[in-house]
């Protein structure tokens, strides 16, 4: 994938320095009640938003904004 820039925000390094931080919350408060969610399910989720996003040709600014927030679903 290419590097993405929206402005002065660089996509690719945010979703890096993001994907960095999950791991980390989800290892330093780690909650008995996320049975379902943690890291592996929000990996998985932006992944396949990753993946639905190429195959249906959305514009790359559009897909990583929707990875993004993949990593943020409940």
């Amino acid at each position: 994938m290419g590097e993405i820039k929206t402005g002065t925000v660089d996509l690719e390094e945010l979703l890096r320095q993001l994907s960095a931080y999950m791991l980390e919350l989800f290892n330093r408060t780690p909650d008995a009640r996320l049975v379902f969610h943690n890291y592996e399910l929000a990996e998985r989720m932006a992944a396949t938003v990753r993946e639905i996003a190429g195959a249906d040709g959305i514009d790359p600014e559009t897909a990583r904004l929707a990875e993004l927030a993949a990593w943020f679903v409940p």
